[in-house]
């Protein structure tokens, strides 16, 4: 991914997660999502890309 195509998603008020997730994956990470309800939360694992 080139700095263009990052300037461009950082630019953007709402991503999918779709896009989300191949960028994280091409700096080597795995996305994940997580929703706090008070002292408990539910983590999802949304992978790497494919």
């Amino acid at each position: 991914m080139g700095q263009p195509a990052v300037a461009k998603l950082e630019m953007r008020a709402d991503m999918r997660s779709s896009n989300l997730r191949r960028s994280v994956a091409a700096l080597g990470g795995r996305l994940e999502i997580a929703a706090h309800f008070g002292e408990e939360s539910v983590v999802v694992d949304v992978g790497e890309a494919a």
